[in-house]
């Protein structure tokens, strides 16, 4: 299939061109190596037209000359590459007790990466932590601010994306992160839910490429779902769309801490109340650094068929399969995709996870259904955080690409 010309009416010439710049230069960054005759036939853009392209790319270092293709009509033509390191992209994922930041080329390869402590809290803890970061990775690396193309921000808490506001978790006031870390860098910022990072991390480069309808389920200290519609992350209308550990699987459960009702799923299958729940029926746990280590103890002990740890598992693939029941019956999901530290301490879940789901879902809601955990484990976030800024920044015009049906 070739990809077909995009056809413009009543809109600027530098819409127009800048749109012919981003098909061209996707084209080029998809094939790695391709002619100019080729990306002429492939965009339904005229020869001379993009010659001048590819000229502009080259002279901005995107794109280059490199091996000479086949003979056609008695002239070797000459091939372009594209350059990846041309710009580079900043990720950054925060969490409770340590930020990470992660320097990456337009392909999304890492090149560094860094980590740094400290508790995140008020706007001027979450500041001052996201600029250490991001500076101790320039110390590190010594790149090129004018190369930044972006900073993408994987975040824990509520957004509101029209105002381009930030709660942090547990916190009732807003923070205007976006503007001042804007203003401080001088480049963009984009900052996202690290659970729709997770979803578009896989979107973009793992086992959801090319499935435009998929739900990514995040199974740890919270529990989140970033959901996928037609090849677009689903905010809702503020932008929190996603928050599935609060919807209820047991009327009789007990509180939820954070939004006061009873029996939310987070109160059955979150890591703290995994280990909860192992401690009342009986199984001793020693006193550890962290709850990972407590929950990667009772996994350990289920694989060696400890009963009451087995259980657990049970317990919370079963909670988790009433979630995921709900969620095929409703969007009917191409593929549903398991991750999170539970899911990485404890892959034997998935299974008993899937055997729930299709069995008690609508015979049609999961026709076809594939549920897989993640391939991304253990740099989701960050990974989604560099899509999003390859989507959002990298390309000036999101420009949805048609593919025609005539040619090759």
């Amino acid at each position: 299939m070739g990809v077909e010309g995009l056809v413009y009416s009543n809109i600027s010439s530098r819409f127009v061109r800048d749109a012919n710049t981003n098909l061209v230069l996707l084209t080029i960054q998809q094939k790695k190596l391709i002619s100019r005759s080729e990306i002429a036939k492939l965009t339904n853009l005229s020869y001379p037209t993009v010659s001048t392209i590819i000229k502009t790319l080259m002279d901005e270092g995107f794109v280059s000359e490199s091996h000479v293709g086949e003979f056609v009509g008695g002239r070797k033509p000459m091939l372009i590459k594209f350059n990846p390191k041309a710009r580079v992209i900043i990720g950054v994922d925060l969490s409770t007790s340590v930020s990470q930041a992660v320097l990456a080329d337009l392909d999304g390869k890492f090149i560094s990466e860094i980590i740094t402590g400290g508790e995140l809290g008020t706007e001027i803890d979450l500041s001052r932590n996201i600029k250490d970061v991001i500076e101790r990775l320039q110390e590190t690396t010594g790149f090129d601010w004018q190369k930044v193309v972006g900073i993408g921000v994987s975040y824990r808490g509520s957004i509101d994306i029209p105002n381009r506001l930030y709660y942090g978790p547990g916190k009732k006031e807003p923070l205007k992160l976006q503007d001042e870390l804007e203003e401080y860098f001088d480049v963009p910022i984009v900052m996202e839910h690290n659970y729709n990072l997770a979803m578009l991390a896989e979107y973009t480069y793992g086992i959801a490429q090319g499935v435009d309808n998929s739900v990514f389920i995040n199974v740890g200290s919270g529990i989140s779902a970033g959901i996928m519609i037609s090849g677009q992350i689903y905010h809702g209308f503020l932008g929190n769309a996603g928050e599935f550990g609060h919807i209820m699987v047991d009327s009789q459960g007990d509180i939820c801490p954070e939004c006061g009702r009873r029996g939310c799923l987070e109160t059955f299958v979150s890591i703290s109340n995994i280990i909860i729940h192992a401690r009342k029926c009986g199984l001793e746990i020693t006193q550890m650094d962290n709850k990972l280590q407590e929950l990667k103890y009772i996994a350990d002990l289920a694989r060696k068929n400890e009963p009451v740890a087995r259980s657990c598992f049970n317990r919370t693939a079963h909670y988790l399969s009433i979630g995921i029941i709900d969620i095929v019956n409703l969007l009917n999901p191409e593929l549903v995709i398991l991750g999170g530290q539970v899911i990485w301490v404890y892959p034997e879940i998935v299974k008993i996870i899937t055997e729930e789901v299709m069995n008690e879902s609508l015979l049609y809601s999961r026709k076809n259904l594939r549920i897989e955990s993640a391939n991304q484990i253990k740099q989701t976030f960050l990974m989604g955080a560099i899509a999003l800024i390859q989507e959002q920044i990298y390309l000036p015009h999101n420009i949805s690409i048609q593919y025609s049906t005539s040619g090759s």
